[in-house]
């Protein structure tokens, strides 16, 4: 996702504190009574007709169909 600071080296993101909610939290299903049901949510709105989604698991980002069914994250500073 362009300008995400730190950038990482790859397709995948880096866990850092205070970079965003996944780089900082990793895997959401493995904390007990969080909530979280899935591996995958959207990780920006769409622009056209693609979106980007984040595997929580590992952290690989990908660009997907913004028909593709996905869970969201809404996060505030």
């Amino acid at each position: 996702i362009s300008g995400a600071v730190p950038s990482s080296s790859g397709n995948w993101y880096q866990r850092h504190i205070g970079a965003g909610f996944f780089t900082e939290w990793g895997y959401m299903v493995s904390y007990a009574d969080a909530g979280f049901v899935g591996y995958n949510y959207w990780a920006s709105d769409a622009t056209g007709s693609y979106g980007f989604r984040v595997y929580s698991g590992y952290g690989g980002v990908g660009s997907y169909s913004a028909s593709y069914s996905s869970y969201a994250v809404c996060t505030a500073p």
